[in-house]
């Protein structure tokens, strides 16, 4: 397989990160004829909700398993916007809502995981060091025969986006020999400023045409559930800054993790 051939596929660990900061990027590709895989790491069983897609009503919590079917229907809407796949893994989140407090899972067990379909997977904030959850990832990385690999970055301080970063990173040397020309991006943390939460160098950016940004915003409509007005502006503002430094209107920034052009020997020995 060339680097002009194979998918692009996006890794993000709840609803609406992908589409965030490589939305853009996956219009572009889906424009371009290129197969687009979205991979959606954890169950999102936790997390606010805007009641009935108002962002003019305060957020409010639910419960784990109708949490997690309105953030799945949310992520397969917005992929339906170009058309790609969705992989949910269901690794279980660190936390959620039982209708009274916030219950955070263990380290060491998870008896209190209210979903079964999870049940037997760790969180994901523990998956990222387990090895059966880095072979899992990485076979299925293999399997979508990527062009581009496309996840959170490391330096995000959200555990869970953090944690997701580092099982893609590991998943990819772990099979370094059969992603052999695969290029590794990180994409910009947080949405509320320029640069984002940690400082963090862009080598990798992507320039987007009105059609390509437009896109990326339906797709960012179709969270419906946690998409504020104010956070729609905070998007459009990072894309005119990046649009700016390439002269263009609109881009998205990535940091280069590995090229797919060289790898060394050591790149495919099992993370330690």
């Amino acid at each position: 397989m060339t680097r002009d051939e194979g998918s692009l596929v996006l890794i993000g660990a709840h609803a609406d990160d992908i589409e965030l900061h490589a939305g853009g990027f996956a219009a572009r590709e889906s424009e371009a004829g290129r197969p687009v895989h979205f991979v959606m790491v954890t169950n999102n069983m936790s997390g606010n909700l805007l009641p009935d897609g108002n962002p003019n009503k305060p957020p409010h919590r639910m419960p784990p398993a109708p949490t997690r079917e309105i953030r799945h229907r949310e992520q397969r809407n917005a992929a339906e916007v170009i058309g790609a796949a969705v992989h949910f893994l269901d690794y279980p989140q660190r936390h959620y809502w039982d209708g009274r407090e916030a219950v955070s899972l263990s380290f060491t067990e998870q008896n209190h995981d209210p979903l079964p379909a999870s049940s037997a997977k760790p969180p994901i904030i523990i998956a990222a060091q387990d090895p059966d959850a880095i072979n899992e990832m990485g076979e299925l990385l293999v399997a979508l025969k990527p062009r581009v690999i496309v996840t959170q970055t490391i330096t995000d301080v959200d555990p869970e986006h953090h944690a997701v970063a580092s099982l893609v990173w590991q998943a990819y040397r772990l099979k370094a020999m059969a992603l052999s020309g695969v290029q590794l991006l990180f994409w910009a943390p947080g949405t509320t400023s320029y640069a984002g939460m940690l400082p963090q160098h862009f080598d990798h950016f992507v320039p987007l045409n009105n059609t390509q940004f437009e896109c990326k915003m339906r797709m960012l409509r179709c969270h419906a559930s946690q998409m504020t007005n104010r956070r729609l502006e905070m998007v459009e503002c990072r894309a005119r800054h990046w649009g700016a430094e390439l002269g263009v209107t609109f881009a998205e920034p990535f940091t280069t993790v590995f090229n797919g052009l060289e790898r060394s020997v050591g790149d495919a020995a099992e993370p330690g």
